[in-house]
């Protein structure tokens, strides 16, 4: 069956719910939970009546501070439900890539997936 959910999050009371209930089919088929929370690309300018300039390292530092926020309480909930799992934040691409990778060299080479 599925040994490894990926989870993806925004930090909603309904994407909590999601997150339950990854944990709880987790738990059951003794999958790998990796759980993901993504953010926008920064954009420079928003533009219409609003518009005003962002700086990058603003924004760059507000998401990262969200996401911490969020996967820091998924975290805690992980390890209190014996759940392994791998926290990814926020500009994910290459953190998954790199997740994926691993998992790929691991079951060529026939080894199990660490749980972390």
């Amino acid at each position: 069956m599925y040994k490894h959910i990926l989870i993806a999050t925004d930090g909603s009371e309904l994407a909590g719910k999601a997150v339950a209930a990854g944990f709880d089919l987790a738990r059951r088929l003794e999958a790998q939970v990796t759980v993901v929370t993504v953010t926008e690309p920064w954009t420079a300018l928003v533009t219409g009546d609003a518009a005003f300039g962002f700086p990058i390292d603003d924004y760059e530092k507000s998401a990262n501070e969200s996401a911490t926020l969020i996967l820091s309480g998924i975290s805690k909930l992980a390890r209190k439900a014996g759940i392994n799992c791998c926290l990814i934040k926020p500009f994910p691409a290459e953190q998954l890539l790199e997740c994926i990778r691993e998992a790929l060299a691991m079951r060529r080479h026939r080894q199990p997936i660490p749980r972390s």
